[in-house]
């Protein structure tokens, strides 16, 4: 990963970290993506999440999404912040 790359995926776990109450308030129990530091789509399904994803950036291969697993707790949240990071599509 290039330099570009690293502040990219920083400022996306930024994001979340940020507002995560209202992200939990919002989506707590499903996925989420999060794309250019704002949730772009949410399913209880990580699998059909991924396919509407794909379907809809089927040209754009390089489309950095970040998808997350939010807690329905804040207290969740912080024990899931000391595990390492969930798996980009």
């Amino acid at each position: 990963m290039n330099a570009e790359e690293i502040i990219y995926w920083d400022r996306q776990y930024k994001y979340v970290d940020d507002n995560i109450s209202k992200i939990i308030e919002i989506y707590g129990g499903r996925f989420v993506i999060v794309y250019d530091s704002r949730i772009v789509d949410s399913d209880k399904d990580e699998i059909e999440l991924a396919k509407r994803h794909h379907k809809r950036h089927e040209f754009d291969f390089l489309l950095p999404a970040l998808v997350l697993d939010i807690p329905k707790t804040l207290e969740e949240y912080l024990k899931y912040k000391e595990l390492e990071r969930t798996s980009y599509i």
